[in-house]
Parts: C-alpha cells; structure tokens; sequence
C-alpha cells in the first residue's frame, strides 16, 4: 500500500527514494522504534502539493494501517504526532520526534549536486504554481528554515549535515 501511493505519477521527490534514504540512515544511527520507522514509511503517503494537510491526513492513514498491522494501540500517539512533526517547520521535544524531522529534511545538507536535483523535483511537483509565486514562497520557506538556530535538532545530524544545510539553503535563496 504505501509502495504503491509512494509510486503515484505526480510524485518526482517524495517517492520511494525519499523514504528508503530515510529507512537508510535512521539504520545507520542504530534506530529501531517500531513508530518511528512506520511513521517514516507514512509521513508522505498522503502528498499533494495543492493542499496544506497532507501530514494530517497521512497520519490518519498510517494509523489505519497500523491498526490492520496490529500494532500496539499504546504506539498510535507517538506514530501520529512524528508523523505530523515533518510538517516544517517544526518543534519536536521527543527525540525520536527530532529524528524523524532530521531524517525527512537531511536532504538539505546532501551535495550541491544532490541538493539540486531535490530542488528540481520540489519545483516539478509544484509546476502549477506560476514562477514567481514559486520563488516568493520558496525563498520564505527555505529562509524560515534558515533563521532557525540550528536546522537539525540532534546532534548526529547537526555535526553531519548543517553547515552544508546552510550553505544549499544559502545558495538556493540566491538562485530564486
């Protein structure tokens, strides 16, 4: 089910890849939290750059799925606010909570050549937006993200990946 919602046609960066490099890396740091990896698997499956509640109706979905999983109930809190953390910006207080939302924004501080190919498939995926609203939304969101103290909430990803964060965001910001 979410293979086949993650494969969706209108989808260029929030896919499959998206997801596993996320799966990949939380292995990395030795994650194992059983709401947390479903939260990875389900914080995108519900996506539609033309409205503002994908998190929250992803969330309802993981939660319907993790029920038809047998998940322990006792998780569903814990699986439904990670999910509804990656809807940036963000203020996690539980640190599996700032590890989803490292995870799903790690991409930012990935090589410049990485960072631009996201940035071309964001802007595919929001191709009905004329350019200049593109921009002006863009550049705000990706400043909101810059005026944070840090991007990343936990120090595995802030010694990984912030400064090259700031530097992509920096010079995305330029090119809009």
């Amino acid at each position: 089910e979410f293979v086949t919602a993650y494969s969706e046609q209108h989808r260029v960066y929030h896919t499959l890849e998206h997801i596993v490099s996320m799966l990949d890396e939380y292995q990395v740091i030795g994650g194992q939290d059983t709401a947390t990896i479903l939260a990875i698997w389900g914080h995108d499956v519900v996506y539609d750059s033309q409205v503002n509640n994908n998190e929250y109706r992803s969330g309802l979905h993981t939660l319907r799925v993790a029920e038809r999983l047998g998940v322990d109930s006792r998780l569903y809190s814990e699986l439904s606010r990670r999910v509804n953390m990656t809807k940036h910006p963000s203020t996690p207080t539980h640190r599996e909570d700032m590890l989803i939302v490292d995870l799903d924004l790690m991409i930012l501080g990935s090589s410049e050549t990485r960072f631009d190919t996201y940035e071309t498939r964001v802007r595919q995926e929001y191709s009905w937006v004329t350019e200049a609203d593109f921009r002006f939304h863009r550049s705000k969101f990706l400043q909101t993200l810059l005026d944070q103290p840090s991007i990343y909430y936990t120090d595995w990803f802030t010694e990984k990946y912030e400064a090259k964060a700031r530097a992509n965001l920096e010079r995305s910001i330029k090119k809009l």
